[in-house]
């Protein structure tokens, strides 16, 4: 008997989370993000070139995408909070939201 891989295997689930970071931290968050190998991934997003929303300085932002798989969850949320008690500035636009990854 064979022990194939079932066509209804559950999609992987991952969170998706948007938030915002000061464009002078730009280069480490990535740089922190991309160090955690697989537990979060990101897209940078693009906007409107009208809309250029400021941090409460008055510094220039960029938005981020982060997938995370399920398992990892809390883990990603520690790296946030660790990058803004080293004073990244983050805002988040959204809480973590569940969905299908690769639908």
């Amino acid at each position: 008997m064979s022990r194939g891989i079932s066509k209804k295997m559950e999609p992987s689930l991952a969170y998706r989370q948007v938030i915002r970071i000061a464009k002078r931290d730009s280069a480490w968050v990535y740089y922190v993000l991309e160090a955690q190998e697989g537990i979060v991934s990101y897209s940078t997003l693009k906007r409107d070139e009208s809309e250029s929303p400021l941090t409460p300085q008055g510094e220039s932002t960029c938005d981020l995408e982060l997938t995370i798989p399920v398992g990892f969850l809390a883990q990603v949320q520690e790296i946030l909070e660790h990058l803004r008690r080293g004073g990244v500035w983050i805002f988040e636009l959204d809480r973590p939201k569940p969905e299908s990854s690769f639908a």
